[in-house]
This record gives C-alpha cells, structure tokens and sequence, in this order.
C-alpha cells in the first residue's frame, strides 16, 4: 500500500494498477454510478418512513387514507382533501430529502477537516446506528401492536 493511502481504497488501486487508464475510468464511472443509484435508493427509502411513520397527521386524515387504501369510493370534497394530502406528503418527503442530502454533506465534510476521524470510524459509528433501529424497523412492518413509545425505549436500550 502506498503511504498515506486508506486500506479501503485497495480495490480502485488494484484495478488502477492492473488495467489501461480507459478501464480504469470505465471502472470509476461504474463505481460512481453504482453509489449514487444506491444513494438514491437510501434518500427514497428514508423520505418514505418519514412521510408515512413520522409526519404527524389529523383523524381526518388517516380515514381519508385508509377509505381510498381500501378502495371506498371518496366525494369530490374527500378527493380535493385526499389530493392536497398527498401534496403535503410529497412535500415533507422532498424536505426530508434535503435535509438528509445537506446532512451527509456535513456528515462528508467533518471526515475530511476533523482531525483523525476518518471513514473507517464513520463506518462503525453508522454500523452502530443501523444495528440500533434495525429491529424497530422491520417489527414496524410486520407487527401491529408496536407503539412508538416501544420504539423509542427499544433504541435506546439498543445504544446502551
């Protein structure tokens, strides 16, 4: 390895050694199309929990979502409130996305100009994360009875 180069960076080195200058390219660009396809994957899935498990959102309007789930015919008047529901929605959903966007960026900026932190401690922090919230995210989908009270209190328990 040559000095000052982070073990993770083994594979794109290899291939930068082992290949012409056009195939390492074609293989950057792969690269790079592969990790933003991943990313785009991650902000949708993250702006989805947002708007359907944390927006806060009326009575009203969960019968309203649950009548046009179920697939009950809606008035005019149910319609125009259903269609300015899913704007505000896709709304928060955007919003979500930014501010995720705006924090990795923040999140990518601190690994480069704080001293001694590097993406090999990002990556076990954000492991961490993960393995805290992974169980209250898939019980969320399978298990009626879950509370938010219980998601908080499990997380927390999780990180201690």
């Amino acid at each position: 390895m040559p000095e000052g180069v982070d073990a993770s960076m083994i594979g794109v080195l290899v291939v930068g050694k082992l290949l012409p200058t056009w195939a390492t390219t074609l293989f950057i660009i792969m690269l790079v199309s592969a990790l933003s396809s991943t990313i785009d994957s991650g902000l949708n899935a993250a702006a989805s929990l947002y708007s359907t498990d944390v927006m806060k959102y009326s009575q009203q309007d969960r019968d309203i979502m649950l009548r046009f789930e179920r697939g009950e015919i809606l008035s005019d008047k149910e319609k125009l409130y259903k269609y300015l529901l899913d704007a505000k929605r896709l709304s928060g959903s955007r919003t979500m996305m930014v501010v995720l966007t705006i924090t990795g960026f923040l999140v990518a900026m601190g690994v480069i100009y704080i001293p001694r932190f590097e993406l090999f401690h990002l990556w076990w922090i954000f492991n961490t994360i993960a393995a805290c919230v992974v169980v209250s995210t898939i019980l969320s989908l399978y298990w009626e009875r879950l509370n938010p009270k219980g998601v908080f209190w499990g997380v927390i328990f999780a990180f201690l």
